[in-house]
């Protein structure tokens, strides 16, 4: 192959792979956005190809609670291992040593605490037990592992963020999909075409309170596009009922929600 060829192979491949590199959006609060967004200063549309202005773009809709990685009370009010937090805990690993702490909904943080080992010291159970709904518990691990090359012991570090969340998740009452078609027909009804094609992805709360009903609802990432993010509100408040969030006792409690809106754009 010429050198000229080389090269141009190269930033081709150099190119694609940043393409594909996913940015995550983090913000100041405890909640963690999952933003795929494709490497600047073009997305991979622009860099491979050009998308059909003539195509009606896909747009996809998700309807999940807030926080992702989950951890209820009953698991930490019980817990003696890093094991019994985290599920599943990687089985392939020597635990050195771990850390936990919390950072609490209003923004504050406990004092982080370190135990030798897989298992929690007192001082860790108890701080565990005063964990509330929405706060974040940080667990760091510090462990060995086999290079799987080389066969030697190495030493890596584990970071684990999780959210309290309730025992049971708040449920819509009725079939989700039907839920979801619901909301596509809204769109497609309400929004032109070319709006449409234009939008990336957006993220708009709302809160399942205890009586089942839809409160609180904010628009976290717009869609920049005034007339889809009112849509999706005006469907958000229009939602029939759900069944509340519960704990361990079967209280309800309130439960954030969010729906996403994304598109299949460069897919």
């Amino acid at each position: 192959m010429k050198k000229g060829k080389l090269v141009l192979a190269v930033l081709f491949i150099t190119s694609f792979a940043l393409a594909g590199l996913d940015v995550f959006a983090q913000k100041e609060t405890t909640e963690k956005r999952y933003v795929g967004r494709t490497y600047e200063p073009g997305n991979f549309s622009k860099n491979f190809g050009r998308i059909d202005e003539n195509k009606d773009v896909e747009l996809i809709y998700a309807i999940e609670p807030v926080y992702k990685q989950k951890v209820v009370r009953s698991r930490l009010q019980n817990a003696i291992t890093v094991q019994d937090i985290v599920t599943p805990y990687p089985k392939e690993i020597t635990t050195l040593e771990n850390t936990i702490g919390i950072v609490r909904v209003d923004g504050t943080s406990s004092k982080s605490l370190t135990s030798k080992g897989a298992e929690l010291s007192e001082a860790q159970k108890e701080l565990l037990k005063t964990a509330q709904l929405e706060d974040k518990i940080e667990v760091r691990v510090s462990f060995e592992t086999e290079n799987a090359i080389t066969r030697e012991l190495q030493t890596k570090g584990l970071y684990i963020p999780l959210n309290v969340g309730p025992e049971v998740d708040a449920k819509y009452s009725g079939d989700m999909n039907t839920l979801l078609n619901t909301l596509e027909a809204m769109v497609l009804a309400k929004t032109k075409k070319d709006e449409r094609n234009a939008v990336e992805f957006g993220y708009i709360e709302f809160v399942i309170n205890t009586e089942g009903q839809v409160e609180q609802i904010e628009t976290t990432i717009s869609t920049e596009n005034e007339r889809l993010d009112e849509t999706v509100i005006q469907f958000i408040k229009n939602m029939p009922q759900w069944e509340p969030a519960l704990n361990s006792e079967g209280t309800p409690l309130n439960q954030k929600f969010e729906i996403s809106i994304g598109s299949n754009q460069g897919c």
